[in-house]
């Protein structure tokens, strides 16, 4: 594994502590963790509106697709294309399949007019 050199002299540095000192050093990770999440929590919600269609990607399971029917601050509500089944999902879970434009304009989702 690849690391840099602040991060070989982090984990130095952490070895030799006693542990009341780690306790600080565990929170420290957690609340830098926390900021992390919710910055890419305020990404996620600035990238999808209502409507959006999304693909769910569930670990060792299959795909889900579906139309983003509401946003909360850290969920999102799902419902699944075809059965119409709704889902809570964090928003790290989902990415963008088609925007609607490419939806219309796709060959097997246009009726032919007559």
């Amino acid at each position: 594994m690849k690391t840099n050199r602040n991060l070989q002299t982090a984990m130095m540095t952490i070895s030799t502590l006693k542990s009341e000192d780690m306790k600080y050093v565990i929170d420290a990770i957690k609340d830098r963790q926390r900021e992390l999440n919710t910055i890419a929590s305020l990404a996620a919600r600035r990238t999808f509106v209502v409507g959006s269609y999304v693909k769910i990607a569930i670990a060792g399971k299959s795909t889900i697709y579906g139309t983003l029917e509401k946003i909360n601050r850290t969920k999102c509500i799902v419902s699944e294309t075809g059965t119409n089944i709704q889902y809570r999902v964090p928003l790290s879970m989902i990415s963008e399949h088609l925007s609607r434009l490419e939806k219309l304009t796709n060959t097997k989702y246009l009726k032919e007019v007559k």
